[in-house]
């Protein structure tokens, strides 16, 4: 949840609160959940009772611009407008670890490494600051403009550098070994710091590099590792595709050092997860409370 503080002398503040459940979806999730009038009013529904964050991230963003039918994409921004607590999350695992960084060398910083506030914050900087405003408002602002920005060229290539890596990995049998000899230890060892992101990612590539069979052909298959790394990471809930749930099976890793994965066969137990879920601190040990400055 945002919120707008006024300190006077053109000085505004935007902080941004977290409440649990914090519920993070892949693409395809979000497409089915708002496309199905019975699973959209039931989300609606329970995300509002339990008072739970929904978090929105620049790839769902990214993908929703590259959706041609209109009256998808509005369905999809109706549902996030209908959903009362909504925020922003950066799911690019380099930029989150750097700020993990941060935190581990300044334990007084009070930082949520997987915020995206400086989107919310130039959104309402360019409106006046106003006093009440909604997440969809910002989505509907960004999505025209995200193909062209530099944000989304600069995920394009380190997706390429990715894909360059795989197909040399895969060919080094001593590279193999040693990711092989890697995965199992981050699995022995667990997560280092109080949020399992760089673990996550290490394993993640390791993952796809250690299983040849895995196609990894399309721009699209290397965003999924988007969708779940960070929010893995630092949500409660996560609905990913079925191979990352099994990805995130194997790394030993359980609740609430990591979210809880749902994929398309478990969305009934998904839905009741948050229907009986109790009211919590939200988890990964990480200080919920975020803020960022601005002027008028």
């Amino acid at each position: 949840m945002y919120k707008r503080i006024d300190h006077g002398n053109g000085e505004i503040e935007i902080q941004e609160h977290f409440r649990s459940p914090m519920v993070y979806l892949d693409h395809w999730a979000l497409n089915d959940l708002s496309l199905d009038t019975e699973l959209r009013d039931r989300f609606i529904d329970v995300m509002t009772k339990k008072g739970g964050t929904f978090r929105i991230s620049v790839f769902n963003m990214i993908e929703l611009s590259r959706q041609t039918d209109v009256s998808q994409v509005t369905s999809i921004l109706d549902m996030i407008d209908s959903i009362p607590d909504c925020g922003l999350i950066n799911t690019d695992p380099r930029e989150v670890i750097k700020k993990e960084n941060m935190l581990i060398s300044d334990s007084s910083l009070r930082l949520n490494p997987s915020i995206e506030i400086d989107i919310v914050a130039a959104h309402l900087m360019a409106q006046n600051y106003p006093t009440e405003w909604h997440v969809s408002d910002i989505i509907r602002k960004v999505i025209p403009e995200l193909p062209s920005t530099r944000l989304s060229e600069s995920n394009s290539e380190f997706l390429k550098d990715m894909e360059r890596l795989l197909g040399i990995g895969r060919e080094d049998k001593d590279y193999l070994s040693r990711a092989s000899k890697r995965l199992k230890k981050l699995k022995d060892s667990g997560p280092k710091y109080q949020a399992a992101t760089r673990e996550l990612f290490i394993m993640a590539l390791d993952f796809v590099m250690t299983n040849k069979q895995m196609k990894m052909a399309r721009y699209s298959e290397w965003t999924d590792l988007f969708h779940v790394v960070v929010p893995v990471s630092y949500c409660d809930l996560v609905m990913i595709d079925k191979r990352w749930t099994a990805f995130i099976m194997q790394t030993s890793f359980s609740y609430p050092r990591i979210a809880k994965v749902f994929d398309k066969k478990s969305s009934n137990e998904f839905f009741q997860t948050i229907e009986t879920w109790k009211d919590t601190i939200p988890n990964h040990g990480v200080n919920q409370i975020t803020e960022k400055a601005g002027s008028r």
